[in-house]
């Protein structure tokens, strides 16, 4: 089965990775029934040090590597586990979705009971003078009510 190895130092909830040029190895499967997702991988010889990163063509699918375990003279275990994003990453990107929340910005056609408010408080004085007030100036009947304003 050959393998791929690559050595990335991104974060591995980037996508894409930065891949660079692939050391192809081969190795056998440990076990007849193999679990895709946890490969566990026999290969003959150290690979040099610093991979860390593998693409499967077999399984089409990238992993990240745990270190390399010495089983017997030249013999090592490679432990991998699937990176969905990587693998995935395209149909991910292209699936329809229906969205619930914005994360960032307000969008009108997306009820979200969760979106927050910013609350900023613009304190107005407005000085009445008593000829300014109804009921005032031959105004006479109309009672004076105060009315408090806000917006937002």
């Amino acid at each position: 089965m050959q393998i791929d190895l690559y050595k990335i130092t991104e974060d591995p909830k980037v996508y894409p990775k930065t891949l660079g040029d692939p050391v192809a190895i081969t190795g056998g499967l440990r076990d007849a029934a193999v679990d895709v997702m946890r490969p566990v991988i026999m290969v003959q010889g150290a690979p040099a040090d610093g991979y860390n990163y593998a693409w499967i063509p077999a399984f089409q699918r990238y992993y990240f590597m745990d270190p390399p375990e010495s089983v017997r003279n030249g013999l090592i275990r490679l432990q991998m586990h699937v990176d969905v994003l990587q693998t995935y990453g395209d149909q991910i990107l292209t699936a329809p979705v229906i969205l619930d929340r914005a994360s960032s910005g307000w969008n009108t056609y997306l009820p979200d009971p969760r979106r927050k408010f910013f609350q900023y408080t613009r304190v107005q004085y407005i000085t009445i003078k008593q000829n300014d007030l109804p009921g005032t100036n031959g105004d006479i009947g109309r009672p004076s009510v105060p009315i408090l304003v806000t917006v937002g």
